[in-house]
């Protein structure tokens, strides 16, 4: 379970990148 909430914080992190691109 542990495993899966550090792949939910990079998986966040990518989304941030992405609307960043959108501006």
């Amino acid at each position: 379970m542990r495993n899966i909430g550090i792949k939910n914080r990079k998986k966040k992190k990518k989304k941030k990148k992405k609307k960043k691109k959108k501006k």
